[in-house]
């Protein structure tokens, strides 16, 4: 009797060993395929890439952390992402990862939305986002992570020797945020003017150039 129970014992205790490497496995299998689907090996499916880091700050590091010099990884663009592989919109554990330029510098505009006290616009507003793309701050992981994203927040559905070609001519601005006027006030107004017909005829030419800015 003192056997059987002995031997049941070392029974579970395999089990229970084994059930635990299985589920550790695939725990690292996962999150391998969402770091390869930023390195370019192959396409991961949007759940692939889904909150599998335990949490958004440690993916951050993860992507954000330079490859060692030591070991040189050769990455190459992941193959081209179509909409139409996904009945839903996807989200990535990698979204809220933005680009960002130097701090910008004070602001003496009393009306600038860096003053503002709402809570929640202060928790989202990022002062120094990049604004400006430009020929060198689009490498392969950078171009690979945007791929995942649709235009125009994005390059799904793009070619990367299609696009890459034309970045390459892009300078980098000298300014890479939009300084005030100088003799102002200090505020920076710009005006975004899109491609639709609504302008035509509307007599807001003047209106539209009196802006610090004019994006169209």
């Amino acid at each position: 009797m003192a056997e059987q129970t002995v031997i049941s014992f070392f029974l579970m205790l395999v089990i229970s060993g084994s059930v635990t490497l299985f589920i550790l496995s695939m725990a690292v299998s996962t999150r391998e395929k969402c770091q390869i689907a930023l390195s370019g090996n192959h396409r991961a499916k949007a759940q692939d890439c889904l909150f599998d880091a335990d949490n958004l700050s440690e993916i951050k590091r993860e992507l954000l952390k330079p490859d060692p010099v030591s070991t040189p990884h050769v990455e190459s663009p992941i193959p081209i992402m179509n909409r139409s592989f996904f009945k839903m919109l996807p989200q990535w554990s990698f979204e809220d990862i933005y680009n960002q330029d130097a701090l910008p510098r004070p602001t003496i505009c009393d009306q600038s939305l860096r003053n503002s006290k709402d809570e929640t616009f202060q928790k989202a507003f990022l002062p120094n986002i990049r604004m400006f793309l430009h020929k060198e701050n689009l490498n392969i992981r950078e171009w690979n992570r945007l791929s995942h994203f649709n235009n125009p927040f994005g390059f799904m559905e793009m070619k990367y020797n299609d696009v890459m070609p034309v970045v390459k001519l892009i300078p980098k601005p000298k300014e890479p945020l939009l300084p005030p006027k100088p003799g102002g006030d200090g505020c920076v107004r710009c005006a975004v003017v899109g491609t639709a017909g609504i302008l035509n005829g509307s007599k807001m030419g003047a209106e539209i150039d009196a802006h610090d800015y004019v994006f169209r």
